[in-house]
């Protein structure tokens, strides 16, 4: 994948990072290792490969811009979501790490991390949990996919050079 993009587009400015990988929805006391290990291994082993490939590209160039997505389950658990929120809070901790490491490259590193989005993954959710989560936001509004798509475009501009961090694209409820 890496090597064809550079193929056709002769360089990398911008990885955005989206993998999310399917993960078992029940309590810790009911989950066994391999439910949770495959979320957390899968998840990391295409972020960690992904900027191994991107990294030393972005470095030859001159510098260039990574974009992770997190989830705000990282930093606020919520009943059922162990193994994504562990998963999410590992991709989190990488990206600081990558963030320190790359940054003196002229590399920029960071983390959106929404809450949840209404998009065909999370159509199907049960409506009590959509309304729960809308009271919790001061914008009483639950994210669609372009208020995602406008934080990373943010991320990827060219004059916003200086930002190296997490960006929570939740409405508020982190303030909950």
């Amino acid at each position: 994948m890496v090597d064809q993009t550079v193929s056709e587009f002769g360089q990398i400015d911008i990885l955005i990072n989206n993998a999310n990988i399917n993960f078992a929805f029940k309590p810790f006391t009911e989950m066994n290792w391999e439910e949770f290990s495959y979320k957390l291994n899968n998840e990391m082993k295409a972020a960690f490969h992904l900027c191994q490939e991107v990294v030393p590209l972005m470095e030859k160039q001159g510098g260039g811009k990574i974009v992770l997505i997190s989830s705000g389950l990282s930093r606020t658990p919520a009943q059922g979501f162990i193994a994504h929120g562990t998963a999410k809070a590992a991709l989190s901790t990488f990206a600081k790490y990558l963030a320190q490491e790359s940054g003196p490259k002229n590399i920029v590193t960071n983390i959106v991390s929404p809450r949840l989005v209404l998009t065909d993954a999370t159509k199907d959710q049960p409506s009590e949990m959509h309304d729960m989560l809308r009271s919790l936001t001061p914008l009483q509004r639950i994210a669609k996919p372009e208020n995602i798509a406008g934080a990373i475009l943010s991320m990827a501009a060219d004059w916003n050079n200086h930002i190296n961090a997490y960006i929570p694209v939740n409405g508020g409820i982190d303030m909950s």
